[in-house]
């Protein structure tokens, strides 16, 4: 299995707080974290990509919920890749897509 993180970990990492990336999953259809037996939400890796762009769409950029859904569904349309390196999660988000 691929490296997972539990939300406590993906919040430390994205320097935010769980509950957001709750109510993010909720707005945000391509957030689809495994779980445990017992429920836990793992993130992989590319969950952690996209929750960074994200987090750079709304907090950097300022954008709404609505504008970020757009963003990311036209870079989906192109097959835009993000990506995500646990060891610097503070750095700007990595891909190949504009900045809007």
């Amino acid at each position: 299995m691929a490296e997972t993180y539990k939300i406590g970990e993906a919040a430390k990492l994205l320097n935010l707080k769980a509950y957001v990336l709750r109510f993010w999953e909720s707005e945000f259809p391509d957030i689809v974290p495994l779980r445990t037996a017992k429920g836990q939400r793992l993130y992989a890796v590319e969950h952690l990509a996209l929750l960074e762009r994200i987090r750079y769409l709304l907090h950097d950029r300022g954008m709404t919920i609505e504008g970020t859904r757009r963003v990311l569904a036209e870079e989906k349309s192109r097959g835009v890749v993000y990506s995500f390196d646990p060891s610097s999660p503070q750095a700007e988000p990595h891909g190949h897509y504009p900045l809007m």
